[in-house]
């Protein structure tokens, strides 16, 4: 049974994970106020794809379609002693190793088989990179040169990249997209507390609620004890939320560290918009 637009918009306010509230806000626009899917998609910086994608689910599903659904399991973990001794023997190797060579390496040690898709995964978090032999074009090479050509496989170097740091987010490009249409024209301290979500710690997509600024748009927000600054999109607002009370403005926990907030309850931020 359908819901009516009251009782859509009340379980939009008190849903607490950020991707699950995007695509409440998207059907909440198409289905409830008639906007065209399209442009709302537009407005969250989404896809026309992602846009058609959650209306069939919330279609079909309702409200629950809305949700991330449960993945079948995770692959069996390695031992912290297996680890060791695979990232030992690729930083050993100088000419680095093909996916296939760390597929056949981890089941000599394991004796579990990972797709190489996945494997691609832990190299990536282990800290290896992808190193691709420069092409070389096959008229200048020799018969030899061709045949490996033909054979060459994306291989992995030793070399360890460190994850970056956090900066000022995702969104700070549409921010200056948006600025360009319509020029900051509103500039104000707050009170912000900080609502918790899974979103953000790697992607550095950072999310806020607010009273009075339309969703979607971007906000510039600085932190005046350390100056930092990071750039956020309206998910919502904050009222008829009695946990509000007291505050301007919720900002998801990653959006928070990355403007090295300290305080869990309230602090003050500086918001342009």
């Amino acid at each position: 049974m359908a819901l009516t637009r009251e009782s859509f918009e009340r379980i939009y306010r008190y849903e607490q994970d950020v991707k699950t509230k995007e695509r409440m806000l998207l059907v909440l626009n198409v289905m409830y106020q008639g906007k065209v899917s399209a442009q709302v998609a537009k407005d969250l910086h989404r896809s026309k794809a992602w846009a058609c994608e959650w209306l069939k689910r919330y279609d079909k599903e309702g409200t629950g379609g809305l949700k991330n659904r449960q993945k079948s399991g995770r692959p069996p973990e390695l031992s912290e002693v297996v680890i060791c001794q695979i990232k030992q023997e690729l930083k050993e190797s100088n000419k680095g190793w093909t996916t296939k060579q760390v597929e056949e390496l981890i089941i000599k040690k394991s004796g579990i088989r990972y797709h190489h898709v996945h494997i691609y995964r832990i190299l990536r978090k282990w800290g290896f990179k992808q190193k691709v032999p420069r092409k070389v074009h096959v008229n200048t090479a020799t018969r030899e040169e061709k045949d490996d050509f033909k054979k060459t496989e994306t291989i992995v170097s030793k070399t360890e990249v460190r994850p970056p740091s956090p900066g000022e987010g995702f969104f700070k490009k549409y921010f200056e997209l948006q600025i360009k249409k319509s020029p900051v024209s509103k500039s104000e301290t707050v009170t912000a507390g900080i609502f918790k979500t899974a979103s953000g710690w790697q992607d550095e997509k950072y999310y806020l609620l607010i009273d009075g600024v339309p969703p979607g748009n971007i906000i510039r927000i600085s932190n005046p004890a350390n100056n930092k600054i990071i750039y956020a999109k309206v998910l919502g607002v904050m009222s008829g939320i009695r946990q509000n009370e007291g505050l301007n403005i919720r900002i998801s926990n990653a959006a928070a560290t990355a403007l090295g907030v300290t305080e869990q309850d309230k602090f003050i931020v500086q918001l342009s918009y």
